[in-house]
C-alpha cells in the first residue's frame, strides 16, 4: 500500500472511532418532578430515587463527553473544544436546575405536611 493510502485509512478509522464515541454519549431523558404541595410521601421518595439516577446518568454523560474530547487529542480544533465546553456547561446547569427543583418541591411537601397536621384554632379562641 502506498503511504498516502495508509494515512487515508488511518484517518478514516480515527474518524469512525470519534463518530462512535460521539454516538455513545447519550443525553439522559429529562425527568418530571411531582408538585410538592400535592405529592404523597411515596411520590416524593420515588422522585428522590429518580433524581439520583438521573444525576448519575448525567455524570456518566459528562465523562463520555470528556472521553470524546480526549480521543481527539492534539487534533482537537478550537470549535470542537468550544462545543465540548458548551455541552459540558449546559449539562452542569441542567443538573443544578433539577437538584434545585427537587429541593424546592421537598420544601413545599414538608410545608404542606406540617400544615396538614397543625390543628386549626378552636372557634372563639
Amino acid at each position: 500500500m502506498s503511504r498516502h493510502r495508509i494515512f487515508s485509512l488511518a484517518g478514516l478509522l480515527a474518524s469512525l472511532a470519534i463518530g462512535q464515541a460521539q454516538a455513545a454519549c447519550t443525553y439522559p431523558k429529562d425527568i418530571r418532578l411531582p408538585t410538592g404541595q400535592r405529592a404523597t410521601e411515596s411520590e416524593m421518595q420515588a422522585a428522590r430515587l429518580s433524581v439520583e439516577v438521573y444525576l448519575s446518568k448525567m455524570e456518566d454523560y459528562l465523562a463520555c463527553l470528556d472521553a470524546e474530547t480526549a480521543a481527539l487529542g492534539a487534533a482537537v480544533t478550537p470549535a470542537q473544544r468550544d462545543a465540548h465546553l458548551a455541552r459540558h456547561q449546559d449539562t452542569i446547569e441542567t443538573m443544578e436546575r433539577i437538584a434545585a427543583g427537587y429541593n424546592r418541591e421537598v420544601r413545599a411537601f414538608k410545608l404542606a405536611a406540617a400544615r396538614a397536621v397543625t390543628p386549626a384554632p378552636a372557634p372563639g379562641s
